[in-house]
């Protein structure tokens, strides 16, 4: 395939492409961003390019959910905290006191959540740094809770808040 950076257009095998910094109707065109895998140029465009996206058109496809969609990252230990779990929230809301049920190694794990934990801006939730405390969170993000009788979470599985007792016994 060849790209011709003259034409604003060029068919292809029935597919219309056009540059990605000309492009004015995603539905028609298929963005183009030249590189080349021997000299590597280009990569910074196409980074670039998937950033503005992500940021700008993307962005606008996005819709929060209320419904709680929570995934158990990493199973801890930290001095001071106890056991801790990260988890990343998907979707919904997460609140202190939330009955939380997850997956563990003997069985079900019902808790209730004590702390909402996220690092500061621009730091990774794995790094030691002084956590701000929250009585709240909504998706889309990482958190660190902290609640009784976590030793024997299993990471990689969902997580879920019941609303109810009733919902206890049926999450289990």
């Amino acid at each position: 395939m060849h790209y011709a950076e003259s034409t604003s257009t060029l068919p292809i095998q029935g597919i219309n492409i056009v540059h990605a910094k000309k492009n004015q109707d995603y539905k028609e065109y298929v963005s183009v961003v030249p590189t080349s895998a021997m000299l590597g140029d280009g990569i910074g465009n196409l980074m670039a390019h998937i950033v503005e996206q992500s940021q700008t058109r993307l962005a606008q496809k996005l819709v929060f959910s209320p419904e709680l969609d929570c995934i158990v990252m990493e199973v801890r230990s930290l001095p001071g905290l106890g056991t801790t779990v990260d988890v990343i929230l998907v979707n919904g809301t997460l609140r202190v006191n939330d009955a939380i049920v997850l997956t563990g190694t003997d069985g079900a794990i019902v808790a209730s959540v004590r702390d909402l934990l996220m690092p500061p801006p621009l730091r990774e939730i794995r790094v030691k740094s002084d956590y701000q405390h929250f009585k709240e969170i909504k998706g889309a993000q990482g958190v660190k809770i902290l609640a009784k009788n976590l030793e024997k979470a299993v990471a990689g599985l969902p997580m879920f808040v019941a609303n109810s007792a009733d919902e206890v016994d049926v999450l289990r």
